[in-house]
């Protein structure tokens, strides 16, 4: 069995708990709230406008679900809020992005400890008329906005109508933190790698400075022989790092969050949820707020425009050297000829008679002779200086052979 067979089967026990509690979420103590969240619509969100930032803070409401998560919970969550707006920031927008089925939703459940969106267990999963759905709470002056978006993969492939959705929605709700989310006991492969480029393509570049890799099925209490639970995080994170560093993240930090959204998950004694000793649900809050002030406040928002003209700079950047690598050829083989052969004819006296064109031309050939012969000695020179070099790193040239070397100079 691989090692990604025994990661997937030490979480096998996990997954049908999760599986019956994605059907029937309730049962964590959730209740529904239908009217604190926007499904989004495709036709409406190229051009809606907004109200006033002011009147969208009133229209928000308060976060009361805050006080169902434990206290030491709601504390440190309380913690972040005020650091972030002590930074002169009131909002945090969470972007959740990935394939279908990984956790989306039920993490976006987990953080406001509620049914803000509905779950869809992965057997269940269809990919017709999903839509991203909105879900924003206000607490302590801070508006806290998670945008929950469908998978971004149909069957065979990266859903571009999906990807559609979800950049429309970024328009008129910029994000500060990017959440990709995907199973702690899957592996990439070539379709993570084209949902990764969809992602560069959407939104460019920026995105990678604000990611958050997000973990979901986090729990595992039997790592397989020979590996410890930080060896099955670590491998698993680095192999989506460099998924993203492949399609363009290069030297972004990409950090991590792990994510356990099962009712089996371990409780500390304070009774919150927590996934190798520690309580992940504030330390997500903690690490997006880190990654929010990291970054510039106006937030990241998909503009066709500012994405098409870095394409175009990226084109220009790559074609300026070509074209004067071009410049120098055509010049050095064409026009210097030219001006070479042109002085053959004549002078600023008027043109030379046939005998002296004659003659010069015959100049002209034998000094294009010489140059090659000296440009072909100097090679060949340098070549033998190489190769003693080299040989007397390796050793094998005695004190005799440095006469060699002298006659070169010599004939210099």
């Amino acid at each position: 069995m691989t090692e990604t067979g025994e990661i997937s089967q030490a979480v096998q026990g996990g997954l049908e708990a999760e599986m019956a509690d994605d059907e029937g979420l309730n049962d964590e103590g959730y209740e529904e709230e239908d009217d604190d969240y926007e499904e989004g619509d495709e036709e409406d969100q190229p051009g809606d406008a907004l109200p006033p930032a002011a009147e969208q803070d009133r229209m928000v409401p308060d976060w009361t679900s805050l006080k169902k998560h434990p206290e030491a919970t709601s504390s440190r969550i309380v913690d972040a809020f005020k650091d972030l707006s002590s930074r002169g920031r009131s909002r945090l927008s969470v972007l959740m992005v990935g394939r279908p089925g990984v956790g989306k939703s039920h993490t976006t459940n987990s953080l406001f400890a509620a049914q803000v969106t509905q779950v869809v267990p992965f057997h269940m999963v269809t990919y017709t008329n999903a839509q991203p759905v909105v879900v924003r709470k206000k607490s302590g002056g801070v508006t806290f906005t998670v945008i929950d978006t469908p998978g971004l993969v149909e069957q065979d492939g990266v859903s571009e109508v999906n990807l559609r959705r979800v950049a429309f929605q970024t328009r008129n709700n910029p994000v500060d933190v990017v959440v990709y989310v995907d199973r702690i006991d899957m592996m990439s492969d070539e379709l993570d790698l084209q949902v990764l480029e969809g992602l560069n393509r959407t939104f460019g570049p920026d995105v990678w400075k604000r990611m958050i890799i997000g973990l979901t099925r986090s729990d595992v209490r039997a790592p397989p022989p020979g590996l410890t639970y930080a060896d099955v995080v670590n491998r698993r994170v680095e192999d989506i790092r460099a998924a993203m560093r492949k399609v363009g993240a290069k030297d972004c930090a990409l950090p991590f969050a792990l994510f356990e959204n099962s009712v089996r998950c371990r409780l500390n004694d304070a009774g919150e949820k927590v996934v190798d000793g520690h309580s992940w649900v504030p330390a997500f809050f903690e690490n997006a707020v880190e990654v929010a002030l990291g970054n510039p406040t106006a937030g990241l928002r998909y503009e066709p425009g500012a994405v098409e003209k870095q394409k175009n700079l990226l084109q220009k950047f790559v074609l300026i050297p070509l074209a004067i690598a071009a410049q120098v050829l055509i010049k050095v083989f064409v026009i210097d000829r030219i001006i070479e052969e042109d002085g053959t004819k004549g002078d600023q006296y008027g043109p030379f008679d046939p005998a002296t064109v004659e003659y010069e031309q015959q100049k002209l050939k034998e000094r294009r002779e010489r140059d090659r012969q000296e440009r072909a000695e100097a090679r060949q020179k340098a070549g033998k200086l190489k190769d003693q070099s080299r040989q007397r790193i390796e050793g094998t040239v005695g004190l005799e052979d440095s006469s060699d070397e002298d006659d070169f100079f010599d004939d210099e």
